[in-house]
């Protein structure tokens, strides 16, 4: 199964490619334009303002970030998956041990005519949690091996109940339980670091789209572009995101230059846009680590 990505990143992920577009589609065309506004300013030596290419360059740094984003999210996903399987398997051998240990008392109390159930180690009640639940499986293993369970008599001639047998299979159940402890804890482990590295890409994917984000919006500010401002501007409330949702990539859907040459003078048109909406992405929240 294809791990899957959180809402949130989802979301990111989509504002990035909206302002990717919009990055590579009207970059030059306002590079040119910062040009011709400044370039009366300028004395003679000084050197040409190279605002595209910053653009290009800050748009590829801002896609490896968001590309971190999505693998680390995706690895979360998974890890989170493991856990959850992890504890459904410890839970699934905890409820067979307490089945078990209910089962076994219920047949010692009927069974023996001098040793009550709390003298072969059995609690009135079965814990229902696994840590508790093998205290009491090692306390009923230990009195149903001893000699006191062994030679008790039985309240039913020629029954054949062997207590040692029971507590080895009740000792093989709370090995199985131990083992799902301990295996729970591992996956949560990784969980947590996967969690981790998960906020760090994220934090400082945010920090770049920002940025970038602000910066590019100014710009277009500067060169009269004011509605495509208003549609790159960085939310304050939603880190790496837009403030007005992208439903669409700005005009002819281009994202990034493949050659030196697009990057220089012509916009490369070829890369074709992606919607990564929730839907799109089999998104779900996945930021958690929940013991």
């Amino acid at each position: 199964m294809n791990a899957k990505t959180s809402k949130e990143t989802a979301d990111r992920e989509k504002a990035c490619r909206f302002l990717l577009a919009a990055f590579f589609r009207h970059g030059l065309e306002i590079g040119q334009k910062l040009v011709e506004i400044f370039q009366p300013h300028q004395q003679e030596g000084d050197p040409e303002p190279g605002f595209y290419g910053t653009i290009v360059a800050f748009g590829r740094g801002l896609k490896n970030a968001i590309e971190k984003v999505v693998r680390a999210d995706k690895v979360l996903f998974a890890a989170n998956a493991a856990l959850d399987a992890a504890r459904q398997s410890r839970d699934d051998k905890a409820s067979h041990l307490g089945s078990k240990i209910s089962a076994l008392r219920n047949v010692c109390k009927a069974l023996f005519v001098d040793l009550s159930v709390h003298q072969l180690g059995f609690d009135q009640r079965t814990a229902q949690d696994p840590v508790p639940l093998l205290i009491q499986a090692d306390r009923v293993v230990e009195h149903l091996r001893s000699d006191e369970a062994t030679t008790a008599e039985y309240r039913f001639e020629g029954d054949d109940f062997d207590p040692r047998k029971y507590a080895d299979e009740v000792a093989a159940d709370a090995r199985g339980v131990r083992d799902s402890l301990d295996e729970v804890a591992d996956t949560g482990r990784r969980a947590e670091t996967a969690l981790l590295e998960k906020r760090g890409v994220t934090k400082e994917y945010d920090r770049l789209f920002l940025h970038g984000a602000r910066t590019f919006e100014s710009h277009c500010r500067l060169v009269g572009k004011n509605d495509l401002a208003e549609r790159i501007r960085p939310s304050e409330k939603r880190p790496g995101r837009t403030v007005v949702a992208p439903t669409e990539v700005p005009d002819d859907q281009s994202e990034e230059p493949e050659t030196e040459q697009s990057a220089a003078g012509e916009v490369d048109t070829s890369e074709q846009a992606v919607e990564a909406t929730a839907s799109d992405t089999g998104a779900e929240p996945t930021e958690s680590v929940v013991s």
